[in-house]
């Protein structure tokens, strides 16, 4: 099932796709000193108050903290990855505990999750090339 509503969406440098909060925090997670927090609330003060509202004057920095992002996501989309695996390969006395409806209601859960993280992801590594490229 492959509904819109699983996808995140990508409009140019509009800046929307992922959450502007989770943009946000990406940004001052990766900073390593005061001076670029501080640069980053002058950033945010010059336009409309907000951090994520538009990518970083310092494109490489944007770009390392959405890389680090793709990390995360990375890790998190190999994580369901093999949590569905090893929902499709359980037999035996483990098989016969859960019943088959919650079986699959637990890998449609983590399919459609799955699908989210990649759309994500997808959506992150274009907006890296994006922004490397200006």
């Amino acid at each position: 099932m492959n509904d819109g509503n699983r996808e995140v969406k990508y409009s140019g440098n509009k800046g929307v796709g992922i959450p502007q909060a989770l943009r946000a925090f990406v940004r001052v997670f990766c900073a390593t000193s005061i001076e670029e927090l501080e640069e980053m609330a002058v950033e945010a003060a010059e336009n409309d108050g907000r951090l994520a509202r538009r990518p970083l004057k310092h494109a490489e920095r944007e770009v390392h903290a959405h890389r680090k992002l793709l990390m995360h996501l990375d890790s998190m989309i190999q994580g369901h990855s093999t949590a569905i695996e090893q929902l499709e390969t359980i037999d035996g006395a483990a098989s016969r505990s859960m019943h088959q409806f919650r079986k699959e209601m637990a890998k449609n859960l983590l399919a459609g999750e799955l699908q989210v993280l990649q759309s994500a992801y997808a959506w992150v590594a274009n907006y890296c090339k994006t922004v490397a490229c200006t």
